[in-house]
């Protein structure tokens, strides 16, 4: 079983990461990401409501000048972690960002804002594809378990960076050794009934796949 449970995960974590090196998520504007995500669904924003939209995120980038200066004050870090938006990338929405949207979306364009940003967390994996999956099935993460995987995926996301030094080519065999213990340390986080829900969502998505 823990075999199984070992392949779930590293599909759900680690080949999202590989299938993305190379892009940036970073530089589209996220009012202008909202817009055509919901243009190309046929329920583009009104005028009002990208007036709307407009001023929340010129607040939410006063705010986080305005944090990054009192930290600079301060003689903190910036604190990287504060500017991750729900799709693990900076400069995109946060928690209070995305209630925000969704008040001024309408509810047929909040279903589909919901359901792309669901899309951008699974293509993206990790930690957040990892709680959103668990949640799906009906076995959620407790507050305990979500502290603790985070700290994991953390330490895991360092060690990354490190072992790709100053932009040069990861060795895949060194990246595996480094994959392996993670996996490892994230399993024994879930409960069983974590990763039995993991297991039967692999086999369904396979049996998605293959009709």
């Amino acid at each position: 079983m823990k075999r199984a449970v070992w392949i779930s995960l590293a599909l759900l974590i680690f080949l999202p990461l590989l299938a993305q090196r190379g892009e940036d998520f970073r530089r589209r504007n996220p009012l202008e990401q909202v817009q055509n995500m919901l243009t190309e669904a046929g329920v583009p924003l009104s005028d009002a409501q990208q007036e709307t939209l407009q001023t929340i995120m010129e607040e939410q980038r006063r705010a986080f000048r305005e944090q990054f200066r009192r930290r600079r004050q301060e003689g903190g870090q910036e604190g990287g972690g504060q500017r991750r938006g729900a799709f693990g990338g900076r400069g995109g929405f946060g928690g209070a960002m995305q209630e925000k949207i969704r008040d001024v979306l309408t509810a047929e364009q909040i279903e589909i804002w919901d359901n792309y940003r669901n899309e951008q967390i699974r293509l993206r994996g990790g930690y957040p594809a990892l709680r959103l999956m668990l949640e799906e099935v009906g076995a959620p993460l407790s507050s305990e378990q979500a502290e603790l995987l985070q700290a994991e995926f953390r330490e895991y996301n360092q060690q990354r960076r490190q072992l790709r030094g100053e932009g040069e080519q990861v060795d895949p065999a060194k990246l595996q050794e480094l994959e392996g213990p993670h996996l490892s340390k994230v399993i024994q986080l879930l409960d069983a009934e974590q990763r039995r829900a993991l297991i039967q969502s692999r086999r369904k998505a396979r049996g998605q796949q293959s009709e």
